[in-house]
């Protein structure tokens, strides 16, 4: 097992270096966080075990394993929606004491699925321009492809975050249920990341956005002018690693 486990830490590093390596077998760049390709198809035969941190299990990575590859990239660059940019620190540990593997027990014809590992962990994400100074919670996943990503296990309060950064001024806390902050991305090779209908960015490892659902709200008279609803989002950034 443990050469099945040097397989797959090369893989990753081989997308750390290669602007080529695709997450998705015939598949694009990834447009949106957490795409990683990896997923059970849901008509693919699929099972989830429970494993050790430091136990072996049917991917050939640990936990310990997953979390040092992760912290192999822990500085860059965060360049701001207005052009501005300062540099991150990210780092990764887990208080975690097991991992899950979910795996592929049937491939029948047409089904193909990568195996995937998943672990809670921790995130420190702090800004050299003080705007973030942020620890949460995090998914950190891994699969079979070589892809390995972080995703939040819940939004960020946006009006209580340890940096001094402040939502956009149209998102206030007196019009506002919530405005949330959503802080995740990916490890190795930067992907294209479509921000908007019109933005396209390159080499990105993640991005920075907000969530705000109004206390008020109402839809136009017309249908024809359509109805936003009662969210409001806002794009504050993204990550690129050194």
């Amino acid at each position: 097992m443990r050469s099945v486990s040097r397989a797959l830490l090369s893989l990753i590093a081989l997308c750390s270096i290669s602007i080529a390596c695709d997450p998705e077998p015939g598949g694009e760049d990834s447009s949106a966080l957490g795409d990683s390709g990896g997923d059970i198809a849901e008509e693919c035969p699929s099972a989830t075990e429970a494993f050790g941190f430091e136990d072996e299990n049917p991917l050939g990575l640990t936990g310990a394993e997953l979390v040092a590859e992760a912290n192999k990239q822990t500085t860059g660059v965060l360049m701001y929606e207005d052009g501005a940019e300062t540099s991150f620190t990210l780092t990764v540990s887990a208080p975690a004491e097991t991992v899950e593997v979910t795996y592929p027990t049937d491939e029948p014809e047409g089904c193909y699925a990568y195996s995937h590992m998943s672990l809670a962990a921790e995130l420190s994400f702090a800004t050299e321009d003080g705007r973030f100074n942020e620890s949460f919670a995090v998914t950190l996943r891994a699969d079979d492809g070589g892809y390995l990503s972080f995703s939040p296990a819940q939004a960020l309060d946006a009006f209580a975050l340890g940096g001094d950064f402040t939502p956009p001024a149209e998102f206030n806390e007196d019009d506002f249920v919530s405005v949330e902050l959503t802080i995740d991305g990916w490890f190795g090779a930067g992907q294209t990341v479509g921000i908007n209908e019109e933005d396209v960015l390159e080499d990105i490892n993640g991005t920075i956005g907000g969530l705000g659902e109004l206390k008020e709200w109402s839809c136009p008279t017309d249908p024809s002018s359509g109805c936003e609803g009662s969210l409001r989002n806002f794009y504050v950034g993204a990550l690129r690693f050194d």
